[in-house]
């Protein structure tokens, strides 16, 4: 008799609470939870970004979810993920494994009826008897339901995980997976197929192709390749536990090298207080003997000049006037004497004033903070992982599903005839355009037919203006450190407030009512920061701990306004950050491909589009920072590509040209389901 098959206890184990799956839900990165369990770990982030949720990370995996199109609520994001047929039949296989005969639990629970059953329902792990199995499929919440005859599992104990291959699509839940696309690497139900595949050249019907796709696709060597990567991620692993021992061992002998560096120090100010105190204390040796020595004898000069002026005093009350004569011109020879006696012990007499005096350079090291004494030198190195070959897992390059076409070329011209700069852009409501002008310090506002409404002079060169309501944009004037507002209400431009930022803004986007994020340079060094409605900094980002050569740096958030996107010129780079508690940087895009990053946008698909001014294309990005694909000049890319702005939609951006400054080109970006 052949034996059933038994599975692995943590394969049916979730990995949240760690006992067996109820109601399996699978997130596009395969990794499955119980679906109360998912729900609970999506409240709990939720309530820790305060209901401010549009994205979570996987709790085994870490990779970015976003949230199931279907889910109207937070409350619905766990059973909108569709159920993970393979566990559900894996635990229906265990429920019915060695218990032939069971009874009804619906049956049991409503009417106490011990009714023999003779099906299995995995998704809901109750064995049902015939009636219930009918209304089972009656019931059209239920229908979807894997339904597994309890004799079939015993003759088949195969039969609950072969059931498992009617996968559904995660899009229409109810539809199962018949299609598989080449183009864009997707499979897809019938529906999906349509809606969003029905223009691509190379879509299979999975049961016609699905040998010729396997034979493409072959398990073994995906598994093969998937094996490769583990052992070269357990590699990474071991290169990385040893780079933290080597940093333990540094760590550790930091107290000892400062304890031998202040040892160093202490021995030289020893040395210093020995020689000066040696030194102070001759001097005071020969001093003193020397004012002993003078003391004496003005002592005895004293006692002489005393005796003098006294005698002179007796005589002149008691002798005759030839004896004070006499004696007077005694004296008075005498006093020659005192008189050139006490001149030279004047002229003779100093006085010494023993301070110690520090060098300058000693005096700026004891006013330095200790941090500024010394610092940790952190050098980022690529990490040696031991070499072994890693085999060639051949990508699959992504599709892009928005197709950008160039619409049309405008002129943007002003009515004073002088050649703009247009470094800055924002669409208004109706499709009218805000443009900067950095070369003659102007704001310009243009109709949907892009003629010249208005305009509005501005006190230095702007570089970026931003929409933060329909009758309200921010323009940034980096060469004074603020951000002038203005209202554009009527077919005008007036001024409302100014604020005073900390550091130059180049870029500016509205991140909230009360918040605007701005990019720039801080001295030489580009930054990115979130700024409250008086321009204090809350949250401040250096992007490179390294000069750069041009402060030219744009910005845009991504629709949900969770994620940054800076591109800075002299770095020639885009870099990707996660707008949550920690500001982690995602992703950097840098390719040779890409040279002066100027504009930088997002579609309503939440596409990335970043302009190379000096390599002169537009680069088209996946969220997570892969190009999809370069456009250049015979996409209808200008010659010298810099501001880069969607309008509301999301469907059209224009791109402004630094070569022919009048020009704009618009493109229109389309979808398959459009």
């Amino acid at each position: 008799m052949e034996s059933r098959p038994t599975h692995r206890a943590d394969t049916l184990e979730c990995p949240l609470c760690l006992e067996e799956f109820s109601v399996p839900r699978t997130l596009p990165c395969l990794h499955s939870y119980c679906q109360s369990c998912l729900q609970s770990y999506i409240n709990g982030l939720r309530e820790k970004n305060e209901d401010q949720l549009a994205l979570f990370p996987c709790p085994v995996c870490t990779k970015e979810t976003s949230s199931p199109s279907i889910a109207k609520t937070i409350d619905e994001w766990a059973s909108a993920f569709p159920q993970n047929s393979l566990l559900v039949s894996l635990l229906s296989d265990k429920a019915v494994r060695g218990a032939p005969e069971r009874a009804c639990d619906p049956c049991m629970s409503t009417d106490n009826n011990n009714i023999p059953a003779t099906g299995f329902c995995a998704t809901c792990n109750e064995s049902l008897c015939p009636d219930c199995i009918k209304a089972h499929k009656k019931n059209t919440l239920l229908k979807a339901h894997i339904i597994v005859g309890l004799d079939d599992v015993s003759k088949n104990p195969q039969m609950a995980v072969m059931m498992s291959s009617k996968m559904n699509c995660t899009v229409h839940l109810n539809k199962e997976i018949e299609f598989y696309c080449k183009d864009h690497y997707e499979l897809s139900c019938n529906t999906c197929a349509f809606l969003f595949h029905r223009g691509c050249a190379n879509i299979l019907e999975l049961k016609v192709h699905a040998q010729r796709i396997i034979q493409d696709h072959t398990p073994a060597d995906v598994i093969d390749k998937m094996k490769s990567l583990e052992s070269h991620l357990g590699r990474v692993m071991k290169a990385n536990e040893a780079n933290l021992e080597d940093m333990d061992k540094q760590v550790n002998q930091l107290p000892k090298q400062i304890r031998g560096l202040r040892q160093k120090l202490d021995k030289v100010f020893e040395d210093l207080e020995y020689k000066l105190w040696m030194r102070g204390e001759k001097l005071h040796r020969e001093e003193s003997t020397l004012r002993k020595g003078d003391n004496k004898r003005i002592q005895s000069l004293l006692a002489a000049i005393k005796n003098s002026y006294r005698l002179l005093e007796r005589i002149m009350q008691h002798a005759s006037d030839s004896q004070i004569f006499i004696t007077l011109h005694k004296v008075e020879e005498q006093l020659a004497f005192y008189e050139r006696e006490v001149r030279q012990h004047f002229s003779e007499t100093h006085s010494l004033d023993i301070q110690l005096r520090v060098n300058e350079i000693v005096e700026k090291i004891a006013a330095m903070d200790s941090s500024t004494i010394a610092q940790l030198e952190v050098t980022e190195k690529r990490l040696k992982v031991p070499s072994e070959s890693l085999k060639n897992v051949p990508e699959q390059p992504p599709t892009p599903r928005g197709q950008v076409q160039f619409s049309s070329e405008v002129n943007l011209k002003t009515p004073d005839g002088r050649l703009p700069l247009f470094t800055g852009a924002a669409y208004l409501p109706e499709n009218k355009l805000m443009l900067v002008d950095s070369w003659n310090h102007r704001i310009y506002m243009f109709s949907s037919a892009h003629t010249y409404i208005t305009d509005y002079k501005l006190p230095s060169p702007p570089t970026d203006v931003c929409l933060l309501n329909t009758q309200e944009v921010a323009v940034a004037l980096p060469k004074e450190n603020k951000i002038q507002f203005a209202s554009v209400t009527g077919g005008r431009i007036k001024y409302t407030m100014t604020l005073t930022t900390q550091y130059p803004c180049f870029s500016l986007a509205q991140l909230s009512v009360e918040e605007l994020v701005v990019a720039g340079m801080n001295k030489d060094r580009y930054y990115w920061a979130i700024l409250n409605s008086s321009g204090t900094e809350k949250s401040y980002v250096g992007i490179e701990n390294r000069p750069a050569w041009s402060d030219i740096s744009y910005l845009a958030l991504n629709k949900a306004k969770t994620r940054l996107l800076v591109s800075c010129y002299g770095y020639n780079a885009l870099y990707c950050y996660n707008l949550d508690s920690k500001l982690k940087r995602r992703f950097i895009y840098k390719t040779k491909e890409l040279e002066g990053p100027t504009g930088v946008g997002v579609d309503s698909d939440d596409t990335i589009y970043v302009a190379g001014f000096i390599s002169r294309n537009i680069h088209q990005l996946t969220e997570e920072g892969i190009m999809l694909k370069i456009l250049s000049s015979d996409s209808g890319i200008p010659s010298k590509p810099r501001e880069l702005c969607f309008n509301e939609r999301g469907d059209e951006f224009l791109v402004t040209n630094s070569g022919e400054t009048e020009k704009g080109h618009i493109f229109k970006i389309s979808w398959p389901d459009n």
